[in-house]
């Protein structure tokens, strides 16, 4: 398995689609924002590739003061494989590289493998903040 930037984002969007991550019309506004953010940032998509096949995604967004993971996924036929924390650590190095020492994830309440995985990897959950978003 090799880590590296996400050769194509259409091909990551399609892999997003299919292992059940809700995303939205490839041609929507957040869709687009992703679209911008990879034109501008492509080394910030990583994918975990076995043979050439996409297998796994991060992503990570940074607005000057802390950095963002989104997009974390892996093939169903891939998981438990310890993939997600490769993906993750590789995305930290990146980080740290960078000199960013911050970063938060979103994760759905009742997604509780993501939750384990990411408090797994040192990561605290934050009970008083609630997410609200809109598109404008």
């Amino acid at each position: 398995m090799e880590i590296k930037t996400i050769d194509n984002l259409s091909d990551a969007y399609s892999f997003w689609v299919d292992n059940s991550l809700r995303v939205d019309d490839y041609n929507s506004p957040r869709e687009l924002g992703f679209i911008k953010y990879y034109e501008l940032f492509p080394n910030r998509f990583l994918g975990a590739y076995n043979d050439n096949l996409l297998i796994g995604t991060i992503v990570y967004f940074f607005d000057g003061r802390k950095a963002s993971i989104y997009r974390l996924a892996i093939d169903k036929k891939y998981r438990n494989l310890g993939i997600a924390t490769k993906l993750i650590k590789s995305i930290e190095e990146l980080l740290k590289s960078e000199g960013i020492n911050n970063v938060f994830c979103l994760i759905e309440e009742d997604n509780e493998s993501s939750r384990r995985l990411f408090e797994k990897n040192g990561f605290s959950l934050y009970n008083n903040i609630k997410y609200y978003s809109k598109i404008i």
